[in-house]
């Protein structure tokens, strides 16, 4: 499928001969395994993304605003800017082209990071909440990949 051929090349892309393969190519048979068992593609392809830049170590800090330092708030209002960079209401005036982030789904990137996907099979998320899940995992990945994806934007034509 399509999917699986963005999920390779993002694991080509954001791998590298340096890295621990055993634990990265557990992570790949892992979720292709679960593309093939879960009709949940979306969920399935946005979990590798954040799992893959976790597990590389370059997963950002997503408890926190990345300028002050100050921890999330349950109603607090996040902003993601274009270069990944999540920041608070005091913070994101200095910051171009943000967007809000709900607690929520910071939650939900939380739980993604650290659960296995058999555990995510139940999530249920609105139209709104994909979107958004979509939005930060491919901020975080541009931020690190710095690379268009080419199988992304052959996905957007179909």
């Amino acid at each position: 499928s399509m999917l699986a051929i963005l999920i390779s090349e993002i694991f080509q892309r954001a791998t590298s001969a340096t890295e621990d393969g055993e634990a990265l190519f557990y992570l790949l048979e892992k979720t292709l395994t679960s593309l093939n068992q879960n009709h949940k593609h979306l969920l399935c392809l946005e979990s590798f993304k954040i799992k893959l830049l976790n597990l590389l170590g370059v997963m950002p800090d997503i408890s926190r605003c990345s300028v002050c330092e100050k921890k999330w708030q349950q109603e607090q209002t996040i902003y993601l800017g274009n270069d990944g960079h999540l920041s608070c209401v005091t913070c994101y005036k200095d910051i171009k082209n943000q967007q809000e982030v709900s607690f929520n789904i910071m939650k939900l990137i939380h739980f993604l990071m650290h659960k296995e996907f058999s555990e995510t099979t139940n999530i249920k998320l609105t139209t709104h909440e994909e979107e958004s899940l979509k939005r930060i995992s491919n901020a975080f990945l541009q931020r690190y990949l710095d690379y268009e994806l080419k199988t992304e934007r052959i996905m957007a034509l179909l």
